[in-house]
């Protein structure tokens, strides 16, 4: 979250591009008071394109995450003490982000191509099933972010790929 887009990751990616194999990107270090979530995914977009979509966006209050929203979910998640509680969220503040994680949507399907063009939005349906699809095709990389120190946001990450990753089998 300090630091942006470094060789390891340009590695990992190629490699895991190669195989046509499942990537993920988890902006870690949240916690930290020089994160700057937005600058970490500006480097990620700009060393790998428009594959890289965002999916959990920490809320940030004087230099502090206080929670962070999951745009697939629409659930807004804070920790305490180790524990994570969720509620609804409210998405429009995250029109920017929102925009992109529709528009990887549209790359994977003709019929929700015709949709977002046409101004429809996505079900959540058609939401969850455009970034599974894209993801299993290796043409999506999500992004999830959190504390690695703290663990926060390591579970939506891990419940992300259980849920929109391809099998091992």
């Amino acid at each position: 979250g300090k630091s942006g887009c470094a060789v390891g990751e340009e590695k990992a990616f190629k490699a895991a591009d190669k195989q046509k194999a499942a990537k993920f990107f988890f902006i870690t270090k949240m916690d930290s008071e020089h994160a700057n979530f937005e600058k970490a995914l500006d480097s990620l977009t700009a060393a790998f394109g428009s594959s890289v979509c965002p999916v959990v966006i920490p809320i940030v209050e004087n230099h502090q995450v206080k929670a962070y929203v999951n745009l697939l979910t629409g659930k807004k998640v804070t920790y305490a003490n180790g524990k994570a509680s969720e509620e609804d969220a409210d998405l429009t503040p995250y029109g920017q982000y929102l925009d992109q994680l529709n528009e990887a949507v549209a790359m994977t399907d003709e019929e929700l191509m015709e949709k977002f063009f046409g101004g429809e939005p996505f079900t959540k349906e058609e939401l969850i099933t455009g970034v599974s699809t894209a993801i299993k095709n290796s043409e999506l990389a999500p992004v999830y972010c959190g504390s690695g120190y703290t663990l926060e946001g390591g579970d939506q990450l891990l419940n992300g790929i259980a849920d929109y990753a391809p099998s091992a089998a």
